[in-house]
C-alpha cells in the first residue's frame, strides 16, 4: 500500500512499542495508530511480543500483531444501479491486531472534498468499515454502510484520489486511482477492490475489477473480502434464451417489452449478413447500425417500398444510399394502393425477425406490435427466396413443407394467405381471439360469425380509428352478431396504433406476421404470414391479447367466454448448474407472486397466479444470503385469460 509518512508522533509510538517488546512485558495496544513503513517485528518473547509488519513487512514471529492499520480496500467510483450522488461507497479493511475507532479521522482528497467522522466506528481486527455517501440501502442500491459521509466527498468517474488522515492529521493511508492501465478500467457499476491488503495499494495493477453481485445489481463486496469468484455454479452461455426453446423462437411485444433493443441487439449481433425487407423503416439507429456494418465490410441489403419512399417526409432510402447502404425500392403495381408491406429481418442467414412492426420509434416503443425471433435456416431460406422474388418482380408460390413442421411460412400473395386464415377459423372448436388492426374482408368476417354459431367463444380487438372510418362495417356486423367487439383506442402518442395482427385458435394455433385482413393485404399486396402450431408460444400470444383486453377497458374475461382466477404457472431455468448450498431464486419486480425472492426447487417452481397478471421477474444465484449473480435483462409473462397449466421456460442471463 503507499508509502506512509507518520511525523514525530508516529515515531514515538514506534519507540515506544519497541521498548515494550523488548522488555518481554505485557501485551501492549496501540489504538488508532500504524505501524512504521517497511519494518518488521520483533521475534520471541511470551505472547504478545511479536511486533507488527509496517507497509512493505511483515509481523514478527512468536507474537501477536497488535496494532491498528486501517487500507483502503475497495472504492465504488462508478455506480450503476443507481446515481453517482447516492451510490458511491469506500471500504476500509483493519489489517492489524487491534480495533480502531476512526472517529475523528478525515476522509479527504487533498483538496477541497473533505470529511471527519462525526461519530464512534470502530473496525475490529481483519473486520471491515463501508462509508457511504448515502446509508439507505433501499435508495443507494443495496449497500450496508457503516458510516454516511453524505455530499463533502465525491468520487471522480475519471480518477481521483482517497486519503485518510487520523485523528492527529496523521495520513493513515491514501490511493490516487486511474480509470486506465495499469488500472482497471472504468466500468459503471462495478467496484475496484484491492487483490490484497498486504499489497501496495498505490499500484493499479494490484487492483481488480470486483465479480460478485451485491443489492441491486452492481458488482462489489462491501463490507466483506475482496477478490470473490463465480463459483458454486455455471451457466451454459450455449442455452440461448427463447421463449420456446425446441423452436429456437421467442415473441415479444410492443410497447411493454422493449422490443427496440431487442430489434437492435440482434441486427447488432449480425457477423455476415443483413437482410431487411421493411414497408417503411425511419429509426434513426437503425441507419446508424448499417452504416457501422457496411464500412465492417457485411453483406447488408434493405429493401423499401417505393411508393413510402416517394412520401416527403420518408428520406430513408436517400439517406441510407448516401451512407453506401445498398437500397432497392419495390414498386408493386397489382394495384393501385398496393404495397410492399413486408416486415422482416434475415442475419447472418439463419436468424429471422418478423411481425407486425416497421422500424420506427412509435412501433417499436408506442403501438401495440408483436415481434417474432426464431433461428432456423430452412425458414430463413424461405424469406431468402422472398427477397429475392421482391427484386425480380417475381410471384412464385412458395415451395410446400414436407410433413407438418410446428413454424410454416407463407407469402403473400402467391400462397393463398386468405384461404389460411379461413382454414384456421374453420377449425376452430374452442377459441378465436383476434388481434387486428384492419379487417374488411367480407368472407372472413363471415367465418368469425360461423365459429360463433358453432359455440366458438370469439373475442375482437380492432384499432378504433380504423375500425370507425364511415366506409368500415365490420364491427357493426361482428357485434350484430353477438361477437365482443373491442376498440383499441392507442394514447401512447400522436400516431400510436393498435397494430397488431393475429389470431389465436384454441390455446395452441397462432396465425401472426404482416398481413392486416383486408382485400388488399390478401389478394395484392406483398406480405408474410406465420402459421404457428405450439401451445408454449400460444399462450404468449394469449397473453398480449390479455393485455390489449385490460388496456382498452374491455368488459369483464369471463363475460366474453374467457377464464378469471388463478391459473397454475411453472417456470423453468435450462442453463444453470448448482453447486451444493447454492439456490436460484426468482423475485418479480413490483408485487406479485415473487414480490420478495422465492428459491426454486432446483431449476423449477410452480405457483398460481392470477388470470391477467404480467409478471415482469429476474433470477438470482445466492448461496448463504450473498448474492453470486443476478440477471441484468428482466423475464415477462402475462397470464393468459385461459385454463392452465401454463409452462415458461428461462434461460439465465447474467
Amino acid at each position: 500500500m503507499a508509502q506512509r509518512d507518520f511525523g514525530w508522533f508516529g515515531l514515538l509510538l514506534w519507540l515506544v512499542s519497541s521498548a515494550a517488546l523488548s522488555c518481554g512485558g505485557d501485551e501492549t495496544t496501540l489504538v488508532n495508530t500504524t505501524s512504521g513503513s517497511g519494518g518488521s517485528g520483533a521475534t520471541g518473547g511470551t505472547a504478545g511480543t511479536g511486533g507488527v509488519g509496517g507497509a512493505g513487512g511483515s509481523a514478527g514471529s512468536g507474537g501477536t500483531a497488535t496494532v491498528a492499520d486501517i487500507v483502503i480496500n475497495e472504492i465504488m467510483v462508478n455506480p450503476n444501479a443507481v446515481f453517482d450522488d447516492v451510490g458511491e461507497w469506500i471500504e476500509l479493511f483493519n489489517a492489524g491486531g487491534t480495533s480502531a475507532d476512526l472517529e475523528g479521522w478525515t476522509l479527504h482528497d487533498g483538496g477541497s472534498n473533505s470529511h471527519t467522522i462525526g461519530s464512534a466506528l470502530v473496525v475490529a481486527p481483519g473486520g471491515y468499515a463501508v462509508l457511504a455517501r448515502n446509508g439507505d440501502a433501499q435508495v443507494n442500491g443495496g449497500v450496508a454502510a457503516d458510516y454516511t459521509y453524505g455530499d463533502d466527498f465525491a468520487l471522480v468517474n475519471g480518477g481521483d484520489s482517497v486519503m485518510l488522515d487520523d485523528e492527529s492529521a496523521a495520513l493513515v493511508d491514501s490511493v490516487a486511482y486511474g480509470v486506465a492501465a495499469p488500472w482497471p478500467l472504468n466500468t459503471p457499476g462495478i467496484s475496484i477492490e484491492l487483490n490484497d491488503p498486504a499489497l501496495d495499494n498505490a499500484e493499479g495493477a494490484n487492483w481488480s475489477l470486483a465479480v460478485l453481485v451485491y443489492g441491486d445489481g452492481d458488482l462489489g463486496t462491501p463490507g466483506g473480502p475482496n477478490g470473490g469468484s463465480l463459483t458454486g455454479y455455471t451457466v451454459d452461455d450455449g442455452v440461448l434464451s427463447w421463449h420456446q426453446p425446441t423452436l429456437s423462437t421467442s415473441v415479444h411485444f410492443a410497447p411493454l417489452d422493449s422490443i427496440e433493443d431487442r430489434v437492435l441487439a440482434q441486427l447488432s449481433a449480425a457477423q455476415t449478413s443483413i437482410r431487411l425487407a421493411f414497408f417503411n423503416i425511419r429509426l434513426p439507429a437503425v441507419k446508424t447500425l448499417l452504416d457501422q456494418k457496411v464500412t465492417a465490410g457485411l453483406d447488408v441489403h434493405v429493401l423499401l417500398d417505393h411508393k413510402q419512399q416517394a412520401q416527403s417526409y420518408n428520406t430513408m432510402a436517400d439517406e441510407l444510399t448516401q451512407l453506401g447502404v445498398p437500397v432497392t425500392l419495390i414498386e408493386n403495381t397489382l394495384a393501385t394502393d398496393a404495397t410492399m408491406h413486408d416486415k422482416f429481418a434475415v442475419i447472418d442467414g439463419h436468424r429471422v425477425m418478423t411481425g407486425s412492426a416497421n422500424y420506427s420509434y412509435t412501433a417499436l416503443n408506442v403501438s401495440d406490435e408483436d415481434l417474432l425471433t426464431f433461428d432456423d435456416s430452412a425458414l430463413a431460406a424461405r424469406y431468402q427466396v422472398e427477397f429475392d422474388e421482391l427484386i425480380a418482380a417475381g410471384t412464385a408460390q412458395s415451395t410446400p413443407y414436407t410433413g407438418n413442421p410446428p413454424l410454416k411460412v407463407w407469402m403473400g400473395p402467391e400462397d393463398g394467405l386468405y384461404n389460411r386464415v379461413v382454414n384456421a377459423l374453420d377449425g376452430a372448436q374452442s377459441t378465436a381471439l383476434v388481434a387486428m388492426f384492419q379487417l374488411n374482408s367480407t368472407s372472413i368476417i363471415d367465418a368469425l360469425i360461423a365459429a360463433k354459431g358453432r359455440g366458438v367463444d370469439v373475442v375482437v380487438v380492432l384499432d378504433e380509428v380504423q375500425a370507425t372510418d364511415p366506409q368500415a362495417l365490420a364491427d357493426e356486423t361482428l357485434v350484430a352478431a353477438s361477437i365482443p367487439v373491442i376498440l383499441a383506442h392507442a394514447t401512447g402518442g400522436n400516431y400510436a396504433e393498435m397494430h397488431s395482427k393475429f389470431l389465436v385458435v384454441d390455446h395452441q394455433l397462432v396465425l401472426m406476421g404482416s398481413t392486416n385482413w383486408t382485400n388488399l393485404g390478401f389478394y395484392y399486396n406483398d406480405e408474410t404470414l406465420v402459421v404457428i402450431d405450439d401451445a408454449h408460444l400460444a399462450d404468449r400470444f394469449e397473453g398480449k391479447f390479455a393485455e390489449l383486453l385490460d388496456t382498452y377497458n374491455a368488459p369483464a374475461p369471463a363475460s366474453l367466454g374467457l377464464v378469471e382466477g388463478a391459473q397454475q404457472v411453472s417456470f423453468a431455468v435450462t442453463n444453470v448448474t448448482l453447486d451444493p448450498g447454492v439456490e436460484l431464486t426468482i423475485q418479480s419486480d413490483g408485487g406479485g407472486p415473487f414480490a420478495t425472492p422465492v428459491a426454486l426447487n432446483g431449476m423449477t417452481i410452480t405457483t398460481s397466479i392470477a388470470a391477467g397478471t404480467r409478471l415482469t421477474y429476474h433470477y438470482r444465484i445466492v448461496k448463504g444470503g450473498s448474492t453470486l449473480a443476478i440477471e441484468g435483462t428482466p423475464h415477462h409473462f402475462t397470464v393468459p385469460y385461459a385454463q392452465g397449466p401454463f409452462a415458461v421456460t428461462d434461460a439465465f442471463t447474467p
